[in-house]
């Protein structure tokens, strides 16, 4: 049964298909103690949290297993994969996108909750919302993007700006706080080193 809390308005999108080149591996086939990929579990709590959800990539990989939307920006990065989905929210039914990374292994689903119900209470003119670091640096990979933000998007891309804490003014950003269980929740995986840090992590929150 779906949560009373499983949006409708939003899609959910994974952005998958990255170069993975310091990990040398594809970060979305990863996995921790518990034998899930970083990519089904992040899968699966999109599920509980939006009635519709996509992987975004290039990548013919995944497209037996999952509900997929082809990348149409080949080299921009993930502000391509955004851009793309943001398209096909203007296309649909959708008011907003929720994009995530597909490494966060340790990401909770009450994380995501607090993210969707904070967007739900944006004041009209906020196009993006996100956490912030206690340096103000934005987590743009868990973010929740208006689809009116996608004039944003095609401007940017255009100059050839492919950063996604730059495309959104800053005063159209939503800015929530970035406590102890959000930054531990929000880890993302690059590096061998950093997967080796996620399992600690993950052994030490284990039931």
């Amino acid at each position: 049964m779906l949560s009373s809390e499983c949006y409708a308005d939003v899609l959910g999108i994974i952005l998958t298909g990255g170069l993975s080149s310091r990990m040398g591996q594809d970060k979305a086939s990863l996995v921790l103690e518990d034998g899930v990929s970083f990519l089904e579990h992040t899968w699966q709590l999109l599920g509980r949290c939006v009635q519709t959800r996509l992987l975004v990539t290039r990548s013919s990989t995944f497209s037996s297993s999952y509900s997929c939307l082809e990348d149409a920006c080949e080299r921009h990065g993930p502000a391509g994969g955004i851009m793309t989905a943001l398209r096909f929210a203007h296309a649909s039914h959708f008011s907003s996108v929720l994009a995530l990374a597909c490494d966060l292994p340790l990401l909770t689903e009450a994380t995501l909750r607090h993210l969707l119900r904070a967007r739900a209470q944006r004041p009209p003119h906020i196009l993006l919302t996100a956490y912030a670091d206690s340096n103000g640096r934005l987590e743009s990979l868990c973010a929740v993007y208006e689809k009116d933000a996608l004039p944003c998007f095609e401007a940017a891309l255009t100059r050839g700006q492919y950063s996604l804490r730059t495309i959104i003014d800053e005063s159209q950003q939503l800015r929530l706080p970035m406590g102890e269980e959000e930054q531990r929740s929000l880890y993302n995986v690059n590096t061998p080193e950093d997967l080796a840090r996620a399992r600690d992590f993950f052994a030490a929150i284990a039931p």
